[in-house]
Parts: structure tokens; sequence; C-alpha cells
């Protein structure tokens, strides 16, 4: 079974321009003060858990990014010893395995709801 996949294939995935055309209130709610009631909401851009919406019909956006990028993140690891000594930063995750992503997007879901 192939772990990764052909980067010369074409990009299935909605994605985004840049950074300022991404809603980070989506994937940071609680440091953007989103009060969201569905609890169980995962979103990581995969075809299990995308993206609400389009990234096209964006517009450029303010506010702040994420500073702290791992590139090939797989399980979390660093990500999350990252948020301990960096806790108002943001810090995404980036991983080409759907199932290695769902799963990480799970993980912080299950984090998010049991720190409150």
């Amino acid at each position: 079974m192939h772990a990764h996949i052909n980067p010369f294939n074409p990009l299935n995935c909605d994605h985004p321009i840049n950074s300022r055309f991404v809603d980070w209130s989506v994937h940071y709610p609680l440091f953007y003060g989103v009060k969201d009631n569905n609890k169980n909401k995962i979103v990581v851009n995969t075809k299990k858990n995308p993206v609400p919406g389009s990234y096209a019909a964006l517009s450029e956006r303010q506010g702040p990014t994420p500073s702290i990028l791992d590139i090939g993140c797989g399980y979390g690891g660093l990500m999350f010893q990252l948020t301990k000594g960096f806790p108002d930063q943001l810090i995404l995750g980036l991983e080409i395995r759907d199932k290695v992503a769902n799963f990480v997007g799970e993980k912080i879901n299950s984090i998010r709801h049991n720190s409150n």
C-alpha cells in the first residue's frame, strides 16, 4: 500500500490561493472565540472531513495566521509538544495521508473537548 501520493497528479481537494484566503476560525475556533454547537465537527480538508464551503468563494481576510508550520506532521507529536511551549501561537500541521490527517483531527477534537 502506498503511504504517499504522486505529487505530479492533479490536486483533487479545494485549496486556497494563499494563507490570507483561509477562514482560520474554522480550524482554530477557540482562538477566534467561535462557539460551535457541533462539538464533533472536525475540519482537516480531507474527503471525510472537508472544509465547509469553498476557498474560491473566500475573499482576502485579515487577522492572525499560523506562525508555526509542521510539514509532514504525521501523527502530530511535534505539534502537540509545541502547544505547551507556544500556547498563544497558531500551529499548522500538513500531512498528505488522509487517514493520518483524520486521526490527528479526531485527536485534536478530543483534546479541545476534554480541556474545557
